[in-house]
């Protein structure tokens, strides 16, 4: 695992922040897992019209330079990525899994696929439920595209 994920609600956003642990990398291992939450970010950019539809909305990474907000304040200084918070994922067993949620979760990840996207890491606690019964997939650490669509989505953000 890169970290841990924080949710955060505020009154006017509840967010989930995945913060890249500091502890048991070296300095190298840690600089390629800042490459990695990195990757992550660009595909939440690649897959921009699917955010807050198949996708959550994509928040903020970067540093956190007041990691108070999301652990311990002794912890220091943090590397994160928040989105929004869609709902429970199916993992968590508070979640019937019927077959029409689980058509619902091909459809979604049918779309992602149509944006050039392979998730990477398709397990239940990567897809998640709301009260609406509306379908998200979450967590993109592993996930690839096109190695060109990528570098055009990197270089949006410079």
């Amino acid at each position: 695992r890169i970290g841990l994920a924080v949710r955060k609600t505020t009154p006017d956003l509840d967010i989930v922040c995945k913060i890249l642990r500091q502890d048991g990398w070296s300095p190298d291992e840690h600089a390629i897992k800042v490459e990695e939450l990195k990757s992550e970010m660009a595909i939440y950019h690649h897959l921009l019209e699917l955010q807050g539809t198949a996708i959550p909305r994509f928040v903020y990474a970067g540093l956190l330079v007041d990691a108070s907000h999301w652990v311990d304040p002794a912890s220091g200084e943090r590397h994160g990525l928040a989105t929004t918070w869609e709902g429970d994922s199916l993992d968590k067993g508070s979640i019937k899994l019927s077959p029409q949620l689980m058509n619902d979760a091909l459809d979604v990840l049918d779309q992602i696929h149509r944006c050039g996207v392979l998730h990477g890491d398709m397990e239940l606690r990567n897809i998640v439920c709301n009260n609406n019964g509306s379908i998200k997939f979450v967590d993109f650490g592993n996930a690839h595209c096109k190695k060109d669509e990528l570098e055009d989505a990197r270089s949006d953000e410079n």
